[in-house]
């Protein structure tokens, strides 16, 4: 017969686990959870295959001595930044789906992203196939851009903002756990045999299907109360392909543009590093397929799930201003880390530093998909979305490439490789401190105007559901 304690210890071990069954969540959002959680489950064993850090090192190693240095390297730098650089494609996806259902639309560019991970199986190691695998790796991206978009919508449909970050948050969890296994099983394999990819991504695009599948089941709550809104809304509300939409819909909300302005300042910094840790992970501390994984995915994954609640339940109780003014220090604090350890030739500062990036990433991933909401009027979320991310393709197809040109040129004037990675690492440093410094100046900024409580979430934002 158990004691007491051993319930209540039984509970705790418990809970990590029990805290994703529908029955924790609201009651109106628990069908659609369901649904979202079978979605993310199998889904994210396709997105793990593309996942730009990962598959940095997996070209920077499987293509080592095949193709030329530098070309290997910026095409180690647009995988990577592809994540980011594909979000250029936002208002495309934002105006071809205005005023269609949004559930339909995420399915179509599931299955797209499933095609392009099984077409990687027949990519031959040349250098011609090292492009190919580039244009798998960037069309696969750009059809994931669509879905982030969309899903935004979704969520905001489907679940009250009290309740938001913390029911998104163990979706996240979730993602980035399975992505980090993905992460582990492609290196460990990857190390055994350089072919093994020609088995592993197309299993994944086969277990992804169920994914599909599951998420066909999501139904947005008032969906035709929304579609209306979209298509019955004033012409400079709607997406538009049109860059003058940006520049409109930052016009009108000021403060949402000056958020983007140091987002974008911000931004750039934490993009510049990760295609100059790649290149220093393989070629000065000369780390294979498993160790460079772990540093640069896996282990920032495995960490997020433990951070991801405490971030979320500071998300839920300020307005994403606020968030930013504690949450981007965390980022300094590991880019920091990764200069120092590039500068002392420290592999064990390097893990430490991939653990605060974990910290920084559980708390980014949910700022990055719900921050805008803050801003955005129920009609325009999806507006508002795609000035967030094609602003954030604007930095992501910029400082990538950027950050190994810069590394390129450091070396052809003389700069050991060592000294020319941390030179890149400090300017990426620089920018971060810049970014986050411009989140408390527009906290203040914002709370001296009153032009909203930065302490909780706007009466406006909420969602009310009959």
């Amino acid at each position: 017969m158990r004691t007491p304690a051993a319930t209540t210890a039984l509970k705790i071990l418990a809970h990590p686990f029990t805290s994703f069954h529908p029955r924790r969540m609201p009651l109106l959002a628990r069908r659609n959870y369901r649904s979202e959680l079978v979605a993310t489950t199998f889904f994210s064993m396709a997105l793990g295959m593309v996942e730009g850090s990962a598959m940095g090192v997996v070209v920077k190693n499987a293509f080592d001595g095949i193709a030329d240095e530098r070309r290997l390297n910026y095409v180690v730098g647009i995988i990577i930044a592809a994540p980011d650089f594909a979000n250029l494609t936002s208002f495309l996806w934002a105006a071809w789906s205005h005023g269609k259902p949004k559930v339909r639309f995420v399915n179509a560019l599931q299955l797209m992203v499933l095609l392009l991970v099984g077409l990687v199986a027949v990519v031959p190691r040349t250098s011609n196939g090292l492009l190919m695998l580039a244009a798998c790796m960037v069309a696969a991206r750009v059809s994931i851009s669509g879905i982030v978009t969309l899903r935004a919508t979704v969520w905001r449909a489907n679940y009250p903002t009290s309740d938001r970050a913390r029911v998104t948050g163990k979706l996240a969890i979730l993602q980035s756990t399975i992505v980090a296994s993905t992460g582990i099983i492609i290196g460990s394999l990857m190390d055994w045999s350089v072919d093994s990819f020609r088995v592993i991504f197309p299993c994944a695009a086969v277990l992804g299907m169920t994914g599909i599948y599951a998420y066909s089941h999501v139904r947005v709550r008032r969906e035709r109360s929304i579609l209306r809104a979209e298509v019955a809304g004033k012409r400079h509300e709607r997406p538009s392909i049109n860059p003058i939409s940006i520049y409109t819909t930052l016009r009108a909300d000021r403060n949402y543009a000056w958020f983007m302005l140091w987002m974008f300042i911000f931004g750039s910094g934490n993009l510049m590093f990760p295609p100059i840790l790649v290149i220093t992970l393989r070629e000065q501390f000369h780390l294979g397929y498993l160790g460079g994984i772990v540093i640069m995915q896996s282990l920032p994954y495995v960490i997020m799930p433990m951070f991801i609640p405490l971030w979320a339940r500071l998300l839920d109780s300020v307005h994403v201003v606020k968030f930013r003014t504690i949450h981007s220090w965390v980022f300094v604090a590991a880019q920091g880390m990764i200069l120092i350890a590039a500068f002392a030739h420290a592999i064990p500062l390097m893990y430490f530093a991939s653990v605060l990036l974990g910290i920084a990433y559980a708390g980014g991933t949910l700022a990055w998909n719900l921050g805008h909401l803050d801003f955005a009027p129920p009609h325009q979320a999806s507006q508002y979305m795609g000035v967030h991310v094609t602003l954030n393709g604007v930095r992501g197809l910029l400082a990538p490439l950027l950050a190994v040109t810069l590394f390129e040129l450091l070396g052809t004037r003389g700069m050991s490789p060592e000294s020319a990675s941390a030179s890149v690492f400090a300017v990426s440093v620089a920018l971060c401190i810049t970014g986050a410094i411009g989140f408390v100046w527009l906290s203040h900024s914002m709370g001296a105007g009153k032009n909203v409580d930065l302490g909780k979430k706007r009466p406006a934002q909420r969602v009310k559901h009959k």
